[in-house]
């Protein structure tokens, strides 16, 4: 029996299940961060940290020293994509990564010496104690008038420095152990457990120009459906880059593999000269920064269908060497690069612009699929579809649930489809009683297949020409 009611009553239907939008500007960057000049409270290791601005940039990542990537990193990507949301994961341990110095002659200069490295630690200063017989304050050792050494003229020293070059690949590559701790690149899998974001953009500036680091990324890529822009080494020159596309193979520079065939990732080539304020002039730099802030950028201010191809940057100022381009020459250097599968930097104009937009799978094939914007587009709308049929699970398997999810993809694709910012040329969704047998539906199995196609870019323009004398008739009138 149901209820007794002598009246009126309203009940609420719940909206129809819709699609929400993947996320398609969330960074992940290893980095190298000189933590030693932080405040301690700001010093961080292989835990994903979220950098959403210019003075997260400075509690993070400190200054922009030499040899470390992460302040340069993320205030290129910062400023190329005019605000974004970065999660930095550095890799740098500064009780690991040290070297210990001993100088027998330390010459006192007016009762002081000047220590170059950084990140000084366990310092002994011969038999001395400190703030008794010695200062040590920004790298400068200073007598105490007072005490055993005011009349010296050298000192014996012993200390601990930061180096950056104990940096390892394993660093940057990472690992999990037996409590599932993850350091390094696999630390980019905690970001949506521990902040609910899902990335979609991988940069290790600098290092994934090595084969064993770009392999990880590889294998990031393809269980997140994520986007990677890789460095070319600095160094490279054009003829090794294209050569390193073969695995080294040949005369220029073998020691250069950019060995390569994923989907998901970008090669950028050369190095870029940008701006340093802590040395106050242009400074050589890895590509990958500022292309992975370009595309934010994008996606921002277009969609994600929109090529990278042809962008220009808002933070280079020159190449490592010039890159030959013109418009019309299937010769010029650039012709020849993007031929391979590598995006470079060219001036157009005296700006800087980021030409080429193929993913590192060309041109072993050549397809639309091998479109940076293609694949992009394609993961979108994947993990969009994927995420929001996170309701779905636990539904029951009826015709009304089969219709639900039918006009919940439809819908989707037609908002994608809308000329004011359309992603997609067409799409549609359908379910096959003929895949789905009832075995299978039996077994809590149910299968939608559906298709769609992203607008290609223009990689190729041609127009014809023609002299015809026959205008030649208009004249006189």
């Amino acid at each position: 029996m149901t209820d007794y009611l002598h009246g009126v009553e309203t009940k609420r239907e719940e909206q129809p299940a819709s699609i929400q939008d993947a996320t398609t500007s969330i960074n992940a960057m290893v980095v190298s961060v000189p933590t030693f000049l932080l405040k301690e409270e700001y010093q961080t290791l292989n835990k994903p940290v979220p950098i959403r601005g210019y003075s997260d940039i400075t509690k993070y990542a400190g200054k922009n020293v030499a040899g470390f990537t992460g302040y340069d990193s993320l205030y290129t990507a910062m400023t190329e994509s005019e605000g974004a949301i970065i999660y930095m994961i550095n890799v740098f341990d500064k009780d690991k990564h040290k070297t210990s110095k001993t100088i027998d002659t330390a010459h006192l200069t007016a009762g002081k010496y000047t220590i170059e490295e950084l990140g000084v630690t366990n310092l002994v200063v011969g038999d001395g104690v400190l703030d008794t017989d010695y200062t040590f304050e920004d790298g400068v050792i200073t007598v105490i008038k007072d005490g055993k050494f005011k009349d010296a003229a050298s000192v014996t020293i012993t200390y601990d420095y930061a180096d950056i070059t104990k940096l390892t690949t394993a660093d940057f590559i990472g690992t999990i152990d037996e409590d599932n701790i993850k350091t390094g690149l696999q630390a980019v899998y905690d970001i949506q457990a521990l902040y609910g974001d899902e990335i979609s953009i991988l940069t290790v500036p600098t290092y994934s120009a090595l084969k064993a680091v770009r392999s990880a990324m590889e294998s990031i890529e393809s269980k997140l459906k994520l986007q990677s822009y890789y460095d070319c080494p600095v160094g490279t020159s054009i003829n090794a880059a294209i050569q390193g596309r073969q695995g080294g193979n040949g005369t220029v520079d073998a020691s250069v593999d950019l060995t390569s065939s994923s989907e998901n990732g970008m090669f950028c080539f050369p190095y870029v000269y940008r701006y340093n304020a802590e040395t106050d002039k242009d400074e050589l730099r890895p590509p990958s920064p500022a292309v992975a802030g370009m595309r934010v950028r994008l996606d921002r201010e277009r969609n994600v269908a929109k090529s990278i191809d042809n962008t220009k940057s808002l933070t280079t100022n020159g190449t490592e060497f010039p890159i030959g381009f013109r418009l019309n020459d299937p010769t010029s250097e650039s012709n020849a690069l993007n031929a391979k599968g590598i995006s470079t930097f060219i001036n157009y104009k005296g700006s800087y612009y980021f030409w080429g937009g193929r993913n590192a799978k060309f041109p072993t094939v050549d397809n639309i699929e091998t479109f940076e914007n293609v694949q992009r587009t394609a993961s979108y709308i994947e993990r969009s579809i994927q995420n929001s049929s996170f309701q779905c699970v636990g539904e029951t398997i009826t015709q009304g649930f089969i219709d639900d999810v039918l006009n919940m993809i439809e819908s989707f694709f037609n908002r994608l489809k809308n000329p004011q910012n359309q992603i997609i040329i067409d799409g549609n969704v359908i379910y096959d009683p003929s895949q789905n047998p009832a075995e299978e539906l039996a077994k809590g199995h149910i299968r939608f297949s559906y298709k769609f196609c992203p607008p290609p870019p223009v990689e190729r323009l041609t127009y014809y020409s023609f002299i015809d004398i026959q205008l030649l008739n208009s004249l006189g009138g």
